[in-house]
Order: structure tokens, then C-alpha cells, then sequence
């Protein structure tokens, strides 16, 4: 028998929203940096940085919105 051993709680589903979009905006905040320099260095289509831009606003948009209480 293990003594002071408590149950771990499980993560209530509010927690893993927050963990969830937190995530989020990390990935966005490390990747569109990256993809400026990927861009300069080998370029690529004009098109695809406009294009990267707003998928990366909707996603910090959407990680904002888990985040929230």
C-alpha cells in the first residue's frame, strides 16, 4: 500500500483549450519568421506569402480564442 499517494486528476477539457491554442500561437509565431527566411533565401511564387500570412492569422486567431476562460 503506497502512502500520500494521490490520484493524478485528469485535465478538465477548459485546460486542454488553453494548452491547445497556446500551441497554436507558439507554432505561428515560430514558423512565420522561418518562412520569411526560407523566402529570402531560395525564394519561392509571390503568392504564397500573402497566403501564408492569413492562414497564420487564423490559426493565432483561433488559438486566441481556446485561450480564452
Amino acid at each position: 500500500m503506497l502512502t500520500g499517494h494521490y490520484p493524478i486528476e485528469p485535465y478538465s477539457s477548459n485546460d486542454m483549450k488553453q494548452q491547445l491554442g497556446c500551441l497554436m500561437q507558439l507554432f505561428v509565431l515560430a514558423i512565420l519568421p522561418m518562412l520569411i527566411l526560407f523566402q529570402l533565401e531560395f525564394g519561392f511564387r509571390l503568392i504564397v506569402m500573402p497566403v501564408s500570412l492569413v492562414i497564420g492569422v487564423v490559426l493565432f486567431s483561433i488559438g486566441a480564442r481556446l485561450r480564452e476562460p
